[in-house]
């Protein structure tokens, strides 16, 4: 995560893929806050759009950190922007309902 913050030091934006690195990165470390940092740097600042990837991850990372409404509610936005989630949202959902246990 630090080179990623050398890359916008020096003019070069993430990609996509490369912020679904990123949130898979601040899952598995438990870094939340700086996952949502992330995620709204890429909406608000690089102005790319969402994809479903973006949102599975938000939702394994609030998931993981145990705040499971905020999760829930990603999910919700996620069905609600993307027609596409509908069919593959399901590997989001079970990996949620793993939380709740």
């Amino acid at each position: 995560m630090g080179l990623a913050g050398e890359m916008r030091n020096v003019g070069v934006k993430a990609s996509d893929v490369g912020y679904i690195n990123l949130l898979t990165a601040c899952s598995h470390a438990g870094l939340v806050e700086e996952g949502r940092k992330y995620f709204s740097q890429m909406v608000n600042v690089d102005g790319l759009e969402t994809r479903i990837e973006h949102y599975g991850c938000m939702v394994d990372l609030l998931g993981r950190s145990g705040l499971l409404d905020v999760s829930f509610k990603c999910l919700y936005i996620g069905f609600r922007n993307h027609v596409e989630f509908l069919t593959t949202s399901s590997n989001s959902f079970i990996t949620l309902m793993s939380f709740a246990e």
